[in-house]
């Protein structure tokens, strides 16, 4: 069996979109590894009580809590907009799951979230027949998003909200952290139109994902939701406070990180002005260090398009689900989210989805279109 790092070196990294539809860039997980798995219980009325960033951001930190424990970033996982899928060699498992059980209390005891945590073997997902590889999506900066195919994942997210012998005990044992989170950017506004939220299931044996992305390349590009040239950089930071208390800070170390925003804003406002400064840098650092195109056997993206662009997409989409080759759902906001991942200047990485519902939304839209 592969332990993480070796498993993390053997995946070849797959640097162009195009390639992510292909099956020969995927490797299958070892046996004797487990899918861990979290999501917010309610999570459809938190986002009527306009509590969608503090769903997103719990997601994150079940991610970030697991990296803390373990040490390392080098491990698939991916985040869905209610929750994150983490997978893991079964050896390591349990100090995954105490760090999934810190991020469960802190969600209950700051947030006043049930946040679900499962274990579930990927023997048990094989015995069901269904697998799952993994490709790694190498970014110019060595920040790596993970793809995923072969009906695994949807399994274990079937399983985690039916069956309950698969979730975390409610005393089990609590270690962990959310140092490297943050949260200072307020929402993105749309820059061309609409920000749309989508995720594409492939029911086809060919893989429709590669066409799809065939007619969607020039859009993947215009359409990035977060552009270092007109990312707007306001303060206040709206969702300061509940970074802090996600990460258990006291209300002065909320205030001390609010004066150091204040301090900064304008620096960064000033500085990517000028070519090849830290925040011009850093700027086009973060643009390229998102996460708005991944794959989970579905795919999912946040896209900033234009009304020309929106049609043309929904209409590709249905021509498509009239040919049987996938499902979708989709949602259209104003605005974008990014939590963030801060590990130093060089070394952040930024999730990303639609205000108002993203893909709690578009899974809605996806499960009415079965």
């Amino acid at each position: 069996m592969l332990d993480i790092e070796s498993f993390f070196s053997s995946l070849v990294p797959v640097t162009d979109w195009m390639e992510i539809g292909s099956p020969a860039v995927y490797k299958n997980i070892p046996d004797g590894w487990s899918v861990l798995m979290t999501d917010i219980v309610g999570s459809t009325q938190a986002v009527q009580d306009g509590k969608y960033k503090q769903i997103n951001m719990l997601g994150v930190c079940a991610i970030i809590s697991v990296q803390n424990v373990l040490k390392t970033e080098r491990f698939p996982f991916i985040f869905g907009g209610d929750g994150a899928t983490i997978l893991l060699p079964d050896e390591l498992k349990e100090k995954a799951l105490e760090a999934l059980s810190f991020t469960r209390q802190v969600a209950c005891q700051k947030f006043g979230f049930e946040l679900r945590v499962c274990s579930i073997s990927l023997n048990q997902i094989r015995k069901a027949d269904r697998n799952i590889s993994v490709a790694r999506l190498e970014n110019i900066n060595g920040q790596n998003t993970y793809l995923f195919r072969g009906g695994g994942l949807t399994y274990a997210e079937e399983v985690m909200k039916t069956n309950k012998s698969f979730e975390l005990a409610s005393d089990y044992p609590v270690s962990g952290g959310h140092e490297g989170l943050e949260c200072r950017w307020n929402p993105i506004p749309t820059q061309r139109g609409s920000i749309l939220s989508l995720i594409i299931k492939p029911l086809d044996e060919n893989n429709s994902i590669e066409a799809l992305l065939f007619n969607l390349q020039d859009i993947l590009i215009t359409g990035k939701p977060i552009q270092a040239t007109t990312i707007p950089v306001t303060w206040p930071p709206k969702d300061l406070l509940s970074e802090s208390k996600a990460r258990n800070k006291s209300f002065m170390s909320f205030l001390k990180s609010l004066l150091y925003t204040f301090i900064l804003w304008p620096l960064i406002s000033f500085g990517r002005k000028v070519p090849k400064s830290v925040a011009s840098d850093y700027l086009k650092d973060l643009e390229a260090n998102t996460d708005f195109l991944k794959r989970d056997d579905s795919l999912r993206l946040v896209l900033d398009v234009s009304e020309q662009e929106k049609n043309k997409i929904i209409k590709w989409l249905d021509d498509f689900k009239t040919r049987g080759l996938i499902q979708y759902g989709y949602h259209e906001s104003r605005e974008a989210l990014m939590t963030c991942l801060v590990r130093s200047p060089k070394n952040h990485f930024h999730f990303i989805d639609g205000s108002d519902g993203g893909y709690i939304k578009a899974a809605e839209m996806l499960k009415k279109s079965k």
